[in-house]
């Protein structure tokens, strides 16, 4: 049940409901300031320039006002443009993708070649370069946000370190899509993540069934595993090579890998793994401080069915023994650095600053800048009219503070025309990698070997 717990709680489906004049910022980086900035204030909701449709009868663009989400109607309109983008879409999508990659990359390293790269930053450099990014259609179980197909959405895998971009997504401006990208990118490289190695599917090698099949089927899962993630390596493996052109996966069950290396179906990536890293330490600290009380509710949730965390020293024997040990156990195979609204925020911080560096390379307007923030603008206006919410509160930061993160870099601020927040949100700055500048000792703190 422990490693269906992980795998629930880490395989991230992330849902991301989401130059250069300067002047004088008098207004906080809020969503009232990106509202202000597009013109559509949150009282006058009927109004969207992100709503693509010529005239009020067309279903194509029904996608971006979030107060028609929760509508039953929604959802069969939606249903009316099909299931996959055009192939003009696709090609744009794919275009953007690909350079928000190049921009991630540029962050990270400083724009030093790969030759010149060693330790955590090699790491880092690695995890971007090779994490696979492909359309997806809205049968796509990701593609569902909140029961509705129409929500631009995107996700990453980490079991085949892939990210998906479902065909509501493809629809929306660049700068939207963009924003969305550098979110599922910031999963891709997270404390979480960069904590396991990666793993590389052997070239010429993709009919090692049967040598697992001479692995006892499913030693040691339990019938509740069996049931979530199948009878053992077999289930890893598929996840892996299902995927026609998938040659990475994070590896998220060493138990299960280490049948496949046997098998010679993978193998691990040496210096793939980065265990503590330097870079993220202050904003590793700040978010287990944050998130600490919220993780464990949300395990004694998952684990116990309540609301909290219990007093265990108010529990009964045998209960009392029972419950605590099952609590630190799950706390070992699910770090707090895992816990999603953890993993989340460091998305909402990492996508901020590769953001403000697309942005600027792309010279985009100020309007622009802000079309990127629509989707979590819009989700905000909704919580503060109809106080409804699409997210968890123990799953995703506030709209509000993801709003200031992105916003948290001073390209950013600067573009909108607002002042960042003084208060500590746990961030990572323009600054983060400086240090990459410098090509690292080989046995720099925090790699694992």
């Amino acid at each position: 049940m422990f490693r269906a717990l992980q795998m629930i709680a880490m395989i991230a489906a992330s849902n991301f409901l989401f130059a250069t004049h300067s002047f004088a910022a008098n207004r906080s980086c809020d969503a009232e300031a990106v509202n202000k900035t597009l013109k559509t204030p949150c009282q006058d909701f009927s109004k969207s320039p992100l709503d693509l449709r010529k005239n009020k009868s067309e279903a194509d663009g029904v996608l971006f006002n979030f107060f028609l989400v929760t509508q039953q109607k929604h959802f069969a309109e939606i249903q009316k443009f099909g299931l996959v983008g055009s192939s003009e879409l696709r090609k744009r999508t794919l275009a953007i993708a690909e350079s928000v990659k190049k921009s991630a990359i540029q962050y990270v390293t400083g724009g030093k070649p790969t030759d010149q790269l060693s330790g955590e930053i090699a790491a880092f450099e690695l995890r971007l370069r090779t994490v696979k990014i492909e359309l997806a259609d809205a049968s796509d179980i990701d593609c569902f946000s909140s029961g509705d197909p129409g929500v631009p959405n995107a996700s990453y895998t980490a079991a085949s370190h892939t990210i998906k971009i479902c065909p509501a997504a493809q629809r929306v401006p660049s700068a939207e899509i963009a924003l969305t990208i550098a979110h599922e990118l910031g999963h891709s490289v997270s404390p979480c993540y960069l904590s396991m190695p990666l793993l590389k599917m052997k070239a010429g090698n993709r009919s090692f069934g049967a040598c697992l099949l001479k692995i006892e089927d499913g030693a040691g899962r339990t019938e509740e595993d069996k049931e979530i993630w199948g009878n053992g390596p077999i289930s890893v493996a598929a996840r892996m090579s299902m995927e026609t052109s998938t040659d990475y996966g994070v590896d998220i069950n060493p138990e299960d890998s280490d049948d496949l290396i046997r098998c010679e179906a993978v193998e691990r990536i040496p210096d793939s793994q980065v265990k503590n890293s330097k870079f993220y330490r202050t904003i590793s600290h700040c978010l287990e401080r944050r998130y600490y009380n919220d993780f464990e509710h949300w395990l004694a949730k998952r684990l116990f069915e309540v609301d909290k965390k219990p007093d265990f020293s108010k529990l009964p024997e045998p209960e009392r023994t029972e419950w605590a040990q099952r609590f630190s156990e799950a706390k070992v195979l699910l770090p707090p650095q895992c816990y999603r609204k953890a993993d989340e925020h460091f998305a909402d911080s990492f996508s901020g600053q590769v953001y403000s560096i697309w942005g600027k390379e792309n010279s985009l307007s100020q309007k622009q800048y802000a079309q990127g923030l629509h989707f979590l603008t819009n989700i905000e206006c909704l919580r503060s009219i109809k106080s409804e919410t699409l997210t968890s509160d123990l799953e995703y930061p506030s709209n509000a503070e993801r709003i200031a993160l992105i916003l948290e870099p001073k390209y950013a601020a600067d573009r909108i025309g607002c002042t960042s927040s003084a208060r500590e949100i746990c961030s990572l700055s323009e600054h983060t990698f400086t240090a990459s500048a410098v090509k690292q000792k080989s046995n720099s703190r925090g790699i694992s070997r």
